[in-house]
């Protein structure tokens, strides 16, 4: 684990904001520019920035992309996440998460 990596992702607020959202469960980049209040192209560049960290993994859902947190990580770091969530938790509407969840069992 590359952990410049890892803290030079989390050192913009954005993330830490995306970390807080995946850490509740997985969404699609298109409802993650709602809370975030950013275009959909700077959404996908702090996107990109995480999964390059290894910080969060997608999947293709159609022509979504779902995006969780790589729950692959060490423990240190996944409690680390469980500290950003519940210091700074985002307030998401919890039919966004359903809408992916629905998809999945589809699946």
């Amino acid at each position: 684990m590359n952990f410049v990596a890892l803290f030079k992702a989390l050192s913009d607020e954005s993330r830490v904001r995306i970390v807080s959202i995946l850490f509740q469960g997985d969404m699609c980049a298109c409802k993650m520019v709602d809370y975030l209040h950013v275009t959909q192209s700077t959404a996908s560049r702090h996107l990109s920035a995480l999964h390059q960290a290894g910080i969060v993994t997608y999947r293709k859902d159609g022509r979504k992309h779902v995006y969780s947190l790589n729950r692959k990580l060490p423990e240190p770091v996944l409690s680390l996440f469980d500290f950003i969530n519940n210091e700074s938790p985002i307030n998401v509407d919890q039919r966004d998460f359903e809408e992916v969840r629905g998809a999945l069992n589809e699946v």
